[in-house]
């Protein structure tokens, strides 16, 4: 059965949930439509993507978790080179000036 529409109030509630739920210190990269949700340039998005570097314990139940109780997809794997996409998060954070998201 497919899942709901993710909106930006449930990826907020979704890393709400990670930050409580994980036993460790990790980060979470989200990408394509949970990325445009956030930003406003989307209402929804099918599912979200996220890669998370390193992965703390404890964070794959809390997805497990997450998913059903928030009802949103949630890809396994997504093909995302982490550390490409890091240099290139810390490229748009340096071109913005200050750090923030518009």
């Amino acid at each position: 059965m497919p899942r709901q529409l993710s909106t930006a109030a449930k990826v907020r509630l979704l890393m709400r949930r990670l930050g409580e739920e994980a036993a460790g210190p990790g980060r979470v990269y989200l990408v394509g439509g949970a990325s445009a949700v956030l930003v406003g340039w989307r209402d929804t998005t099918m599912d979200v993507d996220l890669k998370l570097a390193p992965e703390p314990p404890g964070v794959f139940q809390a997805i497990a978790s997450a998913k059903e109780v928030l009802d949103m997809g949630i890809p396994r794997y997504p093909a995302i080179d982490t550390a490409c996409f890091a240099g290139r998060v810390r490229e748009a954070t340096n071109a913005m000036g200050d750090g923030q998201w518009p």
